[in-house]
């Protein structure tokens, strides 16, 4: 038997964040994060998996594969930040993207109260969409 069996079989698969016995937020097999945290590489390997799910979201979008690698950073960025369910409320400024008019998605994005809420974030992927840089 290894050690990671046994740990499995002791601890369980738990993929949201829980208190354990000892009053300790764990996720994953028994992973303590008031303790241990997690490692710089843990954090990167997560945020690629995030990455990843927000350009699956995006795919569904025609002009997504479109975009000039700038925008397509600003609005992947954009998804990982709101969620697909919340990223699909900026109906006007998705219906922009599909024309090209990166002027009026920009100003879409900024008549809003996620750009009101980010601060700099919001002027960053702004100032991306409308000028690809």
């Amino acid at each position: 038997m290894k050690a990671a069996d046994l740990i499995r079989q002791h601890e369980g698969l738990r993929l949201d964040l829980y208190k354990c016995p000892a009053d300790k937020w764990t996720i994953g097999y028994g992973h303590n994060l008031d303790d241990n945290g997690i490692s710089k590489d843990m954090a990167e390997f997560i945020l690629q998996r995030d990455i990843e799910d927000a350009e699956a979201h995006l795919k569904q979008y025609y002009w997504f594969e479109n975009l000039d690698s700038g925008r397509k950073a600003a609005i992947t960025d954009l998804m990982f930040n709101l969620g697909p369910t919340r990223f699909s409320g900026f109906h006007n400024m998705i219906v922009a993207l599909g024309e090209g008019d990166f002027e009026q998605a920009a100003k879409e994005a900024e008549d809003s109260k996620w750009f009101k809420q980010v601060g700099k974030r919001g002027e960053t992927i702004v100032r991306i969409i409308r000028s690809g840089a």
